[in-house]
């Protein structure tokens, strides 16, 4: 039941979008595009002329065709709020189309525009004070009608739609505007530090993650965190569900209290029908499995694939290996096959079973056999069997030294080609893995930023248009200037030993044992689902956010389901 209300509730919202999309132009931001791309793609939108990236200037050709339509109809759907960059560019946009029509259409609630926006601040200096009844859409709509510049017979309207999370498959959720949030680390109390003198506080002192309170956060991410918890909240609403909340780790404390919080959500909690567990965690307690290359799970392998422009989930993979084997066929090119139950199934087969029972199950003619014969094939297998290296004790020799010795081989061409990401991946692994075990020496700590160093400028020299490079350091830059951004990289890595430390039965997840690595998130769900049985509550459902929400999945999958 609850499953069959997720599934409808990704997508209902594009069900009343549909509702005035006949013979209009659609303009989409990435994550809306990229929900309606899970939730059914073109086909969800009716007989629209043509959908559009709202942030993206139209050709000469492009506005011809909607402007000179017989009827000039516009509708825009954001996931952001109607204010800078974007309102810009839908001034824009409605100045040189001049539609008859437009419909906008945004996920960001107006109660959550008057929290970002206070009406004071949104009037100019000298202005009369404004009732009561101020409505930011309303405000927005009027906007809109100066901009489209007609006489008369304009229609616009603002509402608000509930567009939150995309169903990769039954009970598989991600949530795409999630994907760059990030949760806070020890490393970054000196810039929430900085930043509060620069509002002026100057008595508030922040000695560790403990002491940041809500009221002490940027604006600008109280503002995420609320919004996430009012998305969140309105998810809960549509299924009727009244919540048991578990947090681990800060940041998912403070949204977790934001949701607790809601009076919104209070009084769902009191008429709701139905009940479940919402788990939220932070990913920085255990980046391990989000950095590995597992050998036995084709899930990982096939998400690891390609991103599919713009997308921040599905990937790139020809499904016509397996179109025989689903009735009905399937959607070239990607994952996403929201019309056919049968090739959501084999998805889940994919995601949720180790490979053999894969291979067997779908008779070794699946959509991954693209990604085992690509020669990439080859070089995962490398990196894994140097991430089963490093976590093999060795007497003596630390793992800072392991990584400067790889980081050294590839200079002298002693090992394997890796890029920088994958060197950087490697030691993301290695420091949150081992914890508080890995603390580096002086000496060790300066080898290990020594050998990055040289490796960076090296793979400079060589490859100046590398993406890697770009998004770490100005390719330009002096070696002062990289021998900072190594700095501030090893002051990441030093965190992530420490981002355990304050939990008591989590506090591990490496052992002697074999395998040596127990996934944080292994350990959790055991944890509260045999709390949840215990107490004969409804075991736990979560939801997922951001690029590596697929990881270890398998686990989460194949206990839930084996005690619910």
């Amino acid at each position: 039941m609850a499953t069959a209300l997720i599934s409808q509730s990704s997508r209902t919202p594009w069900r009343n979008i549909a509702s005035v999309c006949k013979n209009a132009a659609v303009f989409l931001d990435s994550n809306a595009a990229e929900l309606l791309h899970w939730a059914g793609g073109l086909d969800m939108l009716g007989d629209c002329v043509g959908v559009y990236d709202v942030l993206t200037e139209l050709s000469t050709v492009a506005k011809d065709f909607i402007a000179t339509a017989p009827y000039c109809h516009v509708v825009i759907v954001v996931t952001s709020f109607l204010h800078g960059k974007i309102a810009e560019r839908i001034s824009r946009l409605l100045s040189d189309l001049q539609p008859l029509e437009c419909h906008v259409f945004c996920s960001v609630s107006e109660g959550m525009h008057g929290e970002a926006f206070p009406v004071a601040d949104s009037r100019e200096p000298g202005e009369a004070p404004l009732s009561a009844g101020y409505s930011h859409y309303g405000e927005f709509q009027a906007l809109m009608r100066k901009w489209i510049n007609r006489e008369s017979g304009v229609r616009a309207s603002v509402s608000h739609i509930d567009l939150f999370h995309a169903e990769i498959f039954p009970g598989f959720l991600v949530i795409p505007s999630l994907h760059t949030l990030f949760p806070l680390m020890p490393s970054d109390i000196s810039h929430l530090q900085t930043k509060l003198v620069e509002e002026g506080d100057l008595d508030t002192s922040l000695s560790d993650l403990a002491s940041v309170h809500y009221a002490l956060l940027p604006r600008q991410l109280q503002l995420a965190y609320k919004s996430v918890a009012i998305a969140l909240n309105e998810f809960l609403e549509t299924l009727d569900i009244r919540e048991d909340i578990f947090s681990l780790g800060h940041t998912s404390r403070l949204i977790a209290n934001q949701l607790a919080g809601l009076p919104e959500a209070r009084a769902r909690r009191k008429s709701a029908v139905q009940r479940a567990s919402l788990m939220f965690l932070d990913c920085t307690l255990d980046l391990t499995a989000s950095c590995s290359h597992p050998t036995d799970w084709l899930g990982e392998k096939v998400f690891s694939l390609p991103r599919l422009a713009p997308d921040s989930n599905d990937v790139s993979v020809s499904m016509t290996p397996v179109s025989a084997a689903v009735p009905g066929g399937v959607l070239p090119g990607c994952i996403a096959q929201p019309h056919s139950s049968s090739a959501q199934n084999l998805i889940r087969t994919i995601v949720c079973s180790r490979q053999k029972d894969v291979l067997m199950e779908i008779s070794r003619w699946c959509a991954v056999m693209q990604s085992l014969e690509l020669t990439q094939g080859q070089h995962w297998d490398e990196i894994a069997a140097v991430e089963k290296s490093l976590q093999m004790p060795r007497n003596g020799t630390s793992v800072a030294q392991q990584l400067a010795t790889l980081m050294q081989q590839q200079l002298t061409g002693g090992h394997t080609s890796f890029t920088l990401s994958e060197l950087l991946g490697l030691a993301i692994l290695m420091f949150s893995l081992l914890g508080n075990r890995s603390y580096l020496e002086a000496k060790e700590e300066e080898e290990l930023k020594v050998a990055l160093v040289t490796l960076i400028q090296a793979q400079r020299q060589c490859d100046e248009e590398s993406s890697d490079l770009s998004a770490l350091v100005d390719i330009n830059c002096q070696r002062l200037h990289l021998e900072q951004r190594v700095e501030q990289i090893m002051d990441s890595l030093n965190t992530l030993t420490d981002t355990r430390a304050e939990l008591k039965q989590f506090s591990e997840t490496y052992t002697r044992g074999v395998p040596p690595y127990q996934p944080l998130l292994t350990q959790v769900m055991e944890a509260i689902v045999t709390l949840l049985v215990q107490t004969s509550r409804p075991h736990t459902s979560f939801l997922w956010s951001g690029r590596h929400a697929q990881v270890r999945l398998q686990f989460v999958y194949e206990f839930s389901t084996s005690t619910s």
